[in-house]
């Protein structure tokens, strides 16, 4: 969270553990919920290193356009988005900040440590438990987690029941999440879903 002449600006990354763990589609629905349910100003930083945007904007618009932003109702979408300059020029101008960061920690990690709220998302299946594990077993994210708290960190299971709280065991100690973790359901598509909005709200709070 930082402040831009009197004004704060929540930056909220999100990351996938795999490849095709949802990550734009949930940046998507985010950037929704802040714009039509909580009537913010937002802006959407697409820094995976892989072009996903413009399928929304085909979407929307029926075709891709030349210029590197698509405005929507409150949002603003950076595709291929890159570079601090930006980030700042973002913070000036939004109540939030999303950032789609892909799978790739190595190339991401330090901008998802800087963010003021962290959604982890992956897949609940048997595929992906070591996923999990590898995530949760990281010296920097445990000591992280003690500094920030849990608050700050969500996990979010795809393709469950949206809102439904759970326990990721890889993800725990005696039985109990270190973080707080939901399952968000594949069906959730636009205008958001009340149970998605009420998730969301649980998550930005």
């Amino acid at each position: 969270m930082k402040k831009t002449q009197g004004k704060t600006t929540i930056t909220i990354g999100v990351f996938g553990l795999h490849r095709y763990a949802g990550v734009t589609h949930t940046v998507m629905l985010l950037a929704e919920y802040l714009s039509c349910w909580r009537k913010k100003r937002a802006a959407v930083l697409e820094l995976s290193g892989h072009p996903a945007l413009e399928v929304y904007e085909r979407l929307w618009y029926g075709a891709v356009g030349a210029q590197p932003i698509i405005r929507r109702k409150r949002c603003t979408y950076w595709k291929e988005a890159e570079g601090k300059a930006l980030w700042k020029q973002e913070e000036f101008r939004n109540d939030y900040c999303i950032l789609d960061l892909g799978c790739d920690l190595e190339r991401n990690a330090e901008q998802l440590m800087a963010c003021r709220k962290k959604i982890i998302l992956g897949s609940s299946g048997i595929l992906h438990k070591q996923d999990w594990k590898k995530f949760a077993a990281q010296p920097r994210l445990q000591k992280q987690l003690l500094l920030e708290g849990r608050d700050t960190w969500t996990l979010l299971l795809n393709h469950g029941r949206t809102g439904k709280r759970v326990e990721v065991p890889e993800c725990s100690e005696n039985g109990r999440n270190h973080i707080c973790a939901f399952e968000l359901g594949a069906e959730e598509l636009f205008p958001l879903s009340r149970k998605a909005a009420d998730l969301f709200g649980k998550i930005i709070k």
